[in-house]
């Protein structure tokens, strides 16, 4: 009988096991797989030999209170470490039982670690998508906001131009307004286009070869037009950039380039009352002509471009998001 039931307790895949006074007295195939152990050695070793530290103090006081006969959980989850010193969380349950007619103690162990990495991982990625479900909502709650006043702008002034006999210098500065609020709408919608294309995967890098200084001397002029004609005119725009001749011409999406500096660009100013905004661009050598340069040192080298102003900048709080 005893041997028919060592038979059928080996083909289980769940941990069986006997102990008195802490010490192992049977083990089944399972235990010695889980645990990493051999039966002779776990026959050597005591329970709290494969118990993860963090968990001996509650099993110990869960087992005492068992041995009283007090009332206590009979099933959780525990951390083994194994033989190599792996650490696998286990499904363990325990009771008491008569064994060879001494008193003792059975457990069962189940291997939960990849259900327990699962549920990590999901936990994780129900954050994930609750955080981008939170930045979605309030970059559409901001964008509504956005929109409306270009609208505003292009709605009104039009109505204005429609009133006769007014000044031709009025009516120029009314189609100013009118072009501005236009061009900040196209740029808000752009923004919206191109995050819906970033979600679907949609987002083509188109590389070509283009001047730096030319795309830098671009945006300086953009942008110098635009707080000339804006509210911002204590703010000073500053163009710095510092690169060899022969170092100007980069393959990469100009576009894309353009319009994360763009971006850039305009938020800081956004942000900036009165000061400076700076941006601009430097040359930097490849660190070391290690596995991460596969062509070679110099077909690696790199260019750092930066936005900078004087505003208020991110806050303490949330800057740990970046």
């Amino acid at each position: 009988s005893e041997q028919k039931f060592k038979e059928l307790d080996d083909l289980s895949p769940t941990g069986i096991f006997i102990y008195q006074n802490n010490n192992f007295v049977y083990v089944n195939k399972a235990t010695c797989n889980i645990t990493g152990y051999s039966e002779q050695e776990l026959l050597s070793m005591k329970f709290w030999d494969v118990v993860h530290e963090d968990m001996k103090a509650i099993i110990r006081e869960r087992g005492h209170k068992r041995m009283r006969k007090e009332d206590v959980i009979n099933r959780y989850e525990i951390k083994l470490r194994t033989k190599k010193g792996t650490v696998k969380w286990i499904d363990f349950s325990t009771g008491l039982i008569m064994y060879q007619g001494t008193p003792s103690g059975i457990g069962n162990i189940f291997d939960i670690t990849d259900m327990k990495k699962a549920q990590v991982q999901l936990i994780e990625a129900k954050k994930k998508a609750e955080e981008s479900d939170r930045l979605k909502s309030a970059f559409l709650a901001n964008m509504s906001h956005e929109i409306r006043t270009p609208m505003n702008g292009i709605v009104g002034f039009s109505e204005l131009l429609a009133v006769g006999d007014l000044p031709d210098k009025q009516k120029q500065k009314y189609i100013q307004i009118i072009r501005q609020s236009s061009d900040q709408l196209l740029h808000i919608i752009n923004d919206i286009l191109d995050i819906s294309k970033i979600e679907v995967g949609e987002v083509k890098i188109i590389k070509s070869e283009f001047n730096i200084s030319h795309l830098l001397l671009e945006l300086k002029s953009l942008f110098a037009a635009q707080i000339k004609h804006s509210k911002q005119k204590n703010i000073e725009l500053m163009l710095d950039y510092k690169l060899p001749k022969d170092k100007e011409i980069l393959f990469s999406d100009r576009f894309r380039l353009h319009q994360i500096i763009s971006n850039l660009i305009n938020n800081a100013l956004k942000f900036t009352e009165k000061g400076f905004v700076a941006f601009g661009a430097r040359f930097i050598e490849a660190l070391s002509e290690s596995n991460e340069y596969p062509c070679g040192k110099e077909e690696y080298n790199r260019v750092l471009f930066f936005v900078k102003d004087s505003g208020a900048g991110i806050s303490p709080k949330m800057q740990n998001y970046f």
